[in-house]
């Protein structure tokens, strides 16, 4: 979020406090996000699972291990 020249973040919780109900947004990932979530935001994995739409331009290791993940959370893939 620009700001005066400076450049703010927000967190899945920040985003996820301002809504009113239910979160109601998704995610596009490509296979290079999820390798950057992968290494340096491991912790996120699971709630970007979830709330993605869209995971494009991934290698066969990387939808490899998006199956994985949506498995280990009980997801029938």
């Amino acid at each position: 979020i620009p700001q005066k020249g400076k450049l703010l973040t927000a967190s899945l919780d920040s985003i996820e406090r301002g809504c009113a109900g239910p979160p109601n947004y998704r995610f596009a990932l490509t296979g290079q996000t999820w390798q950057l979530l992968r290494e340096h935001f491991p912790n996120l994995i699971p709630r970007i699972c979830v709330r993605g739409a869209v995971f494009a331009r991934m290698t066969s290791d990387q939808k490899q291990q998006l199956v994985s993940e949506l498995m280990t959370l009980g997801y029938y893939v």
